[in-house]
């Protein structure tokens, strides 16, 4: 327990371990007080509610051996990002209320550290607290008034921080873990838990319709508010349908009991008596296939969960049937007291149906590769296997000592105390009987995650494999549907980087204009693999093009970006001095950037027959004079994009072995082919290979390379060519916007706010975009939208032809 400091404190009252000297101080804008200093991570005044805390800085010693990032997110919905120390977050004399806050640790550290938050909101005299990731947050969305922060010592078994929050959610037995925590008992987990319980409203779970199973929306939506509320670090789950089983003679069925054969059992005990006499004997074998089938659909459920919050979930066992008869029905509910006297099933068909239910749930969890943890030992009645008189509870379920004892289980699990093979981690799982395909989740196929999902919620993408935080810089080159990407990242918050800036002399529009911002340096749009590749070795001097000077409309532009200028050179020198500035920020793009993300748009291109020189527009349409014997055409097969690919790679690992790459292919069409067919058929070819050789990259450089399907989102299937414009080449904005969202949504920490796609389930709100300025609105869709005009050098060659037909100049 925790009680907050005031100002002339200067630490906070921990029970559980002391704080970690920091040699650090808080400065926090107070509405209607201004910046307060303090010695310590405290500030706010706690005993004034109307002074709220509008934003903070943190100074910290820059001989400290610690790495401190800390976050806010408004009132309003605003995040800040994670930001180093010296960086103020919020705002100042503008009224602005924070909601939450959080600060955590950056790199390893031993004993491990961890930060904890702790806050006073307005309204409450309550403290709210937040570890690292977990931020301190209102529950009730009132304004942070009084602040602190304190470094200690983690609370961790073998590096894996203990959890003190969890969701808990299932049937009525799952109940008993959310009563253990308002009990006087000595847990070794303060564990704080929401609970959901799937009983009612949420039945049935799922429906299948034409072979798709759809699961309950209402229930994804309560979990996700459960999930946002709590923000745990564990999701435990508790199913049983056994409820009807116990009570099958109460509801005028032929009394049965189940011939139990050999096999796996929870625990070694003594098995009740055969049955009474008028019970009919039914195989184990055709018990279980109709537990199966029941329970199917809850434990199929959970690596959705899993898949859908990034959070381990873990299937405890609900107890065993009680077996005194006498204290069964004492402690039945009233309800259906009457009825169980006058049809009790007997122990041991009780006991025998709670085994087989066992064996079902545990193969089904390792089948789906779900923890699964068998009842606490300590509560086993060892004479009969049936639950410990000390845990009974109302007859048919257990009481709050049980849900101790289960959250007790947890613990020993999390802190890797030997357990059965039931409960050992594993991905996956396959039983004996089920084929490969068995286990698979629902993106595998293509009746879960194309078929039955509307246009804009199809989601290729299943998981990013790098997370880009707004301090990550992110450089981009390619094709023209790069651009929609450089300027979405640009308009979003993130650091979009650009290395070649204009003069201040120029305006703004005249800058756009001139291609300045446009990509990360100013090379115009770069169509094939070895355009890239010839860039980077040019801009380090290991190629120097023989004809790189191309003479136009009187003057001369670069062979290599001719529209990168609004008018062509005078001189050719002049073309050459402007070049070696250009080499120079793409130098400074491959050794700062953190991400580099390149659109593969062609494998068609001209090339010059001195050199090798890749251009990527052909001669004589924006400039030079197209000669046969000085150029020719050539279109790239997969080995050789391959192989361009691997020199990029190569050399920007040499420059920056830090830099990863995000491949995508460019969804638009070619406007024209050199080859004689179809432009469809060669645009076809040329987008199947350059997926191809992506894929060969990402594969062959797993840690360093990532391929995000932008091609798939808007051509697929899927999408019934609604993606594009009346000309079916244009990318319509709706396709940018899907594209874009799944971008952001995989493959950054924070994503712009939307709306969820009409028809898809819902999704837990993502937060607005960090922006640069902690004061600004949040970043809004329309605004980025006004933000992607595309300017694509390959149109050129169509208009030049229309121009040619109709006789202009």
């Amino acid at each position: 327990m925790a009680t907050l400091a005031t100002a002339e404190q200067t630490s906070l009252v921990i029970d559980a371990a002391d704080p970690v000297r920091l040699a650090a101080s808080l400065v926090a804008h107070v509405s209607y007080v201004g910046d307060v200093r303090n010695n310590g991570l405290i500030g706010g005044l706690p005993s004034d509610p109307m002074r709220t805390i509008e934003g903070f800085s943190i100074e910290v010693d820059q001989e400290s051996p610690y790495q401190l990032e800390y976050m806010i997110i408004t009132l309003d919905g605003e995040l800040s990002g994670w930001v180093k120390p010296g960086v103020f977050v919020g705002s100042r004399s503008k009224n602005g209320k924070i909601r939450a806050f959080g600060a955590r640790i950056v790199g390893r550290h031993e004993p491990p550290l961890e930060c904890l938050c702790v806050g006073r909101f307005a309204g409450s005299d309550a403290l709210v607290e937040g570890i690292d990731d977990n931020l301190c947050e209102s529950p009730d969305g009132t304004p942070l008034i009084a602040m602190q922060i304190v470094i200690r010592e983690a609370t961790t078994y073998k590096g894996r921080a203990l959890p003190d929050r969890a969701v808990v959610f299932g049937h009525s037995h799952a109940r008993i873990l959310w009563d253990a925590q308002f009990q006087p008992l000595d847990l070794p987990v303060a564990l704080k838990c929401g609970f959901v319980e799937m009983a009612g409203k949420y039945i049935p779970f799922s429906t299948v319709e034409n072979g798709v199973e759809t699961y309950h929306a209402e229930f994804m939506f309560d979990l996700e508010a459960a999930v946002a509320a709590h923000r745990p670090a564990i999701l435990l789950a508790m199913f049983s349908g056994l409820e009807i089983m116990y009570t099958v003679g109460a509801y005028g069925l032929k009394p049965f009991d189940i011939l139990l054969d050999g096999g796996d059992m929870p625990y070694p005990c003594v098995l009740p008596p055969a049955p009474l006499p008028g019970h009919e004997l039914i195989p184990a074998r055709a018990i279980y296939l109709s537990y199966e089938e029941v329970m199917r659909p809850w434990i199929r459920a959970l690596p959705l969960f899993h898949r859908r919050f990034g959070l381990p979930v873990i299937m405890l066992c609900p107890p065993p049937p009680i077996s005194d008869n006498e204290a069964y029905i004492r402690h039945m509910p009233e309800e259906i007291r009457q009825d169980m006297l006058r049809s009790m099933p007997p122990p041991g068909m009780r006991y025998r149906a709670w085994i087989i239910w066992w064996r079902v749930v545990k193969n089904l969890c390792a089948e789906y590769g779900i923890h699964f943890l068998s009842p606490p030992s300590e509560t086993i009645d060892p004479k009969d296997g049936g639950l410990a008189a000390p845990y009974h509870g109302d007859g048919l379920h257990a009481n709050h000592l049980y849900g101790a004892a289960q959250i007790r289980l947890v613990e020993a699990f999390l802190r890797g105390d030997h357990f059965p093979a039931e409960a050992r981690p594993a991905a996956k799982i396959i039983s004996k009987s089920a084929n490969p395909y068995a286990s698979l989740p629902d993106e595998n196929f293509w009746r879960q995650s194309i078929s039955n999902r509307p246009m804009n919620a199809v989601d290729p993408v299943v998981r990013g494999k790098f997370q880009i935080t707004p301090q990550d810089r992110i450089a981009t080159a390619g094709s023209c549907f790069a651009q929609h990407i450089a300027k979405h990242l640009k308009h979003s918050g993130f650091t979009y980087y650009v290395s070649e800036t204009h003069h201040p002399v120029l305006p703004h529009h005249v800058a756009e204009q001139m291609g300045y911002g446009m990509f990360t340096a100013r090379y115009g749009n770069v169509y094939t693999a070895r355009q890239w590749r010839q860039l980077l070795e040019r801009a380090y001097g290991a190629f120097h093009p023989l004809d790189d000077v191309w003479p136009h409309k009187g003057g001369f532009v670069d062979a290599f970006r001719p529209r990168i200028e609004m008018q062509p050179f005078a001189l050719e020198a002049e073309v050459k001095q402007v070049r070696e500035r250009h080499f120079e920020a793409v130098r400074d793009a491959v050794e700062t950037a953190d991400y580099f993300v390149f659109t593969l748009g062609l494998t068609e291109a001209w090339v010059s027959k001195l050199d090798g020189a890749v251009y990527p527009i052909c001669p004589g349409v924006a400039g030079g004079v197209f000669d046969d014997t000085r150029y020719e055409f050539r279109n790239f097969s997969v080995s050789e994009v391959v192989a361009d690919l691997q020199a990029v790679y190569a050399i920007l690992h040499a420059r920056n072995p830090k830099t990863r790459i995000i491949l995508t292919v460019s969804p638009v069409p070619l406007v024209a082919t050199y080859e004689p067919r179809s432009v469809l058929t060669s645009t076809i070819c040329s987008k199947s290979i350059l997926r191809a050789a992506a894929d060969e990259m990402e594969r062959a450089y797993p840690e360093a390379v990532a391929y995000f399907p932008s091609y798939e989102i808007i051509t697929g299937p899927h999408a019934g060519n609604l993606y594009f414009e009346a000309d079916r080449r244009e990318v319509t904005q709706a396709g940018v916007d899907h594209v874009m969202r799944l971008f952001m949504r995989h493959f950054t920490r924070w994503v712009v706010k939307d709306e969820v796609p009409s028809g898809s389930l819902p999704t837990t709100p993502s937060p607005p975009s960090p922006t640069s300025s902690s004061a600004s609105r949040p970043v809004t869709m329309d605004d980025v939208k006004r933000q992607v005009a595309v300017i694509c050098d390959e149109e050129v060659m169509d208009q030049a032809r229309n121009a040619m037909l109709s006789g202009d100049d």
